[in-house]
Order: structure tokens, then C-alpha cells, then sequence
């Protein structure tokens, strides 16, 4: 049985994998975390994701608090290329509880939600949350 391990950092893939492919772009909003869901606007800036389009996972950029760091407008961002089965921790909303292999969805800001609506499916729950999560507490999220 899998774990709920320590909080380190956002990729939590394999150990084969050291290096997961990165997509670099300047940001257009200030407050960017890492593990927020990103998106690319029509300028090819990064903004908190909508409920369509391709999703990026924010990571930190180098030698930065890799999972503190703030980023602000204008900064050039780290963004995850999820790849199927990946793992990531990635920001909830407030107030999810979910059991195990749970789907879990954009909320429109850049956040994970359990809410469907038009929302984009990113992935499942990699463990099941029992406690109410806070806002932007960090989730294993396996993506689909």
C-alpha cells in the first residue's frame, strides 16, 4: 500500500525520471504557486487556468523554495508538461474531501476541485483525503 509522503516537491514521478519536460513562459498575474493548474493565453503568457485548454502544473523556478515560492507578473515561469500517469502535487480549493482514485478537475482558478460542471478533468486522487483540505493545500494528483 502507497503512502502519503512527505511534501517536497511538486514533480513526484519516478526517480527515473530526474529531469520531466518544462515549458518556460513569462507570467501575466502576480500569485502563481507552484502546483497551481497553468494555462497559456493568447500573448503565450502563463495564467491560472481557465475550465478549457491544455494544462501545465507551475513548478518553481531553480534554486528557488520549491513549493513557497510566489511568483509575480512579468517572471519567467516553470510549467510541467503532465504526462498520463504522472504524479503531481498540485493546490486544492477549501473544503475537499475525496476517496482514493477520485476524479479531480480544474476549478477555474488554477485550482484542483471535485465539482464536474464544465470543469477540465486533470486527473484522480493518488490517495483518498479524509480531512477537509484548506485552500491551496497540496494533493498527489495522478494525471489521466
Amino acid at each position: 500500500m502507497a503512502l502519503n509522503g512527505a511534501k517536497r516537491k511538486i514533480y513526484r514521478g519516478d526517480v527515473s525520471e530526474n529531469h520531466p519536460q518544462q515549458h518556460e513562459a513569462l507570467t501575466d498575474v502576480s500569485g502563481i504557486l507552484p502546483g497551481n493548474l497553468l494555462a497559456v493565453n493568447g500573448d503565450g503568457e502563463f495564467v491560472n487556468h481557465g475550465t478549457q485548454g491544455y494544462v501545465y502544473v507551475a513548478n518553481a523556478p531553480p534554486c528557488m523554495d520549491p513549493l513557497t515560492y510566489v511568483y509575480e507578473a512579468g517572471e519567467t515561469g516553470f510549467g510541467y508538461i503532465p504526462r498520463s500517469r504522472d504524479v503531481y502535487l498540485m493546490r486544492a480549493v477549501a473544503g475537499l474531501t475525496f476517496a482514493k482514485d477520485a476524479p479531480l478537475y480544474s476549478n477555474g482558478a488554477g485550482k484542483i476541485t471535485t465539482t464536474v460542471g464544465s470543469n477540465t478533468l486533470v486527473g484522480y486522487a493518488h490517495f483518498a483525503q479524509t480531512s477537509a483540505t484548506a485552500l491551496n493545500d497540496l494533493i498527489d494528483v495522478r494525471i489521466k
